[in-house]
C-alpha cells in the first residue's frame, strides 16, 4: 500500500538507535507498508536534521529511505551495522550503543570489515545473523548501489537506512511521460531494501 503524505513515526525512527539525535527536523514521505514473504515492513522517505551546536542551521543527520520490519521473536539483544567509512560521524551512536553494552565485534571477512562496523550486545545472535554468506551480501549489495547503508536488529525488529540524496519516491515516475532511468532506479532501490530482509530472513 502507498500513501504520499503518510510516514513512519519519529519514534520508531528513533527505536532503531542507529542516529543518535532528537531529530528536531523530521520529514517524511511516500510511506509503503506491506509484506516481504511473510515478513510485515513498513518503510518511507527521510529527510532528518538537528540543530548545529556550533553554526545557525540545520545540519544533515540522515536523508534517504528507512525501513523497519517485524523479524523474528527469537531474535534477541541488539546489533548494530553501520558503514566504516562514516565513523567519525558516529561517535555519539557509538558511545550510546556501548553505554547501553554493545562491544565492537570482529567478524573474519576483510572486505565486510573495511566496508562495515558492527556492535552488538552480548545476548545478540550475531554469527548466526551475520553469517559469512550475509556478510558477503550486504558487501556486494553496498558496491552494486553506491550508497551507505545501516542496519540494526533491536530485538524482533529489523530497521534498514540507505542513503539517497535525490528524492526518490516521488509520484513523478508514475506518470505517462516517465523516464526509463528513473523507474529503472526507483525499482532498483526499492529492491535491494527487500532483498536485504529476504536474505536475512532465508539465512538466518
Amino acid at each position: 500500500e502507498y500513501d504520499a503524505k503518510g510516514s513512519i513515526s519519529k519514534s520508531d525512527f528513533l527505536a532503531s538507535k542507529i542516529f543518535a539525535t532528537e531529530a528536531p527536523s523530521y520529514n517524511a514521505e511516500d510511506y509503503i507498508k506491506g509484506k516481504i514473504r511473510e515478513i510485515e515492513f513498513e518503510m518511507c522517505e527521510l529527510n532528518v536534521r538537528e540543530f548545529s551546536k556550533v553554526r545557525s542551521r540545520l545540519n544533515y543527520v540522515f536523508k534517504g529511505v528507512f525501513l523497519k520490519a517485524n523479524f523474528d521473536d527469537k531474535i534477541k539483544g541488539a546489533i548494530y551495522i553501520l558503514p566504516e567509512e562514516f565513523q567519525q560521524y558516529l561517535t555519539r551512536s557509538i558511545k550510546y550503543f556501548t553505554r547501553e553494552g554493545a562491544e565492537p565485534i570482529e567478524l573474519n571477512s576483510e572486505d565486510f570489515e573495511k566496508a562495515f562496523m558492527v556492535y552488538a550486545t552480548r545476548n545478540a545472535s550475531i554469527y548466526r545473523l551475520l553469517s559469512p554468506e550475509i556478510q558477503e551480501l550486504l558487501v556486494n549489495y553496498r558496491k552494486k548501489a553506491n550508497k551507505e547503508i545501516y542496519i540494526s536488529f533491536i530485538n524482533h525488529h529489523i530497521y534498514i537506512a540507505i542513503t539517497e540524496p535525490k528524492d526518490m519516491l516521488e509520484p513523478y515516475i508514475f506518470q505517462t511521460n516517465v523516464n526509463f532511468d528513473l523507474v529503472k532506479e526507483f525499482y532498483e532501490d526499492i529492491q535491494l531494501l527487500f532483498s536485504i530482509v529476504e536474505d536475512f530472513d532465508i539465512h538466518y
